[in-house]
């Protein structure tokens, strides 16, 4: 398959809002996280509207989409927000950035169910969750284990068993 990137040069799709340090690009990163919520606010009223509350009108899917799109977006951009404008006043790009902003995303959904306790919950879900994906960038930890490839020396193939290679001192065995 022929790729139409110029010399094997792969082109970036998707925004990382962890490769840049935080303070940084921050109206950048507000709108991918934006974007990013939006997704995957899409994607979970898609779920509810096929599969859990069935919406049967077009007034009812939009509804319910909308229901699940909005706060979803909101929950994005607010998380990149605080935790870009935390790196920026507190001049350091580390994790408690994003646990901030995780507890600030919370609070969306602590006002959409007008319950601290669902905030607090979902704010603390949030928290760990983007302390674990700066830490696990930070320090360039592996989920899955990394293939390390290595080049064979001129000997290892004297050693295998299924290929007919020269002896390297140059004698024919007969």
């Amino acid at each position: 398959m022929a790729s139409s990137e110029p010399d094997g040069q792969r082109r970036k799709r998707f925004y990382n809002i962890f490769s840049v340090p935080d303070g940084k690009e921050c109206e950048k990163k507000v709108f991918w996280g934006t974007t990013y919520g939006a997704i995957s606010g899409s994607i979970i009223a898609s779920y509810d509207i096929m599969g859990y509350s069935g919406a049967s009108t077009l007034a009812n899917g939009l509804g319910r989409w909308a229901f699940h799109l909005f706060p979803m977006a909101a929950v994005g951009g607010t998380y990149t927000a605080v935790s870009c404008i935390t790196g920026k006043v507190r001049g350091k790009d580390g994790p408690l950035n994003h646990i901030l902003g995780g507890l600030a995303a919370g609070s969306i959904y602590g006002v959409k169910f007008q319950s601290q306790k669902v905030g607090w919950g979902v704010g603390i879900l949030f928290a760990v969750v983007g302390l674990t994906a700066k830490t696990i960038y930070m320090y360039d930890f592996s989920i899955f284990p990394r293939k390390e490839r290595r080049q064979k020396g001129f000997y290892d193939y004297q050693k295998s068993y299924f290929t007919e290679r020269p002896n390297p001192e140059g004698k024919i065995d007969c």
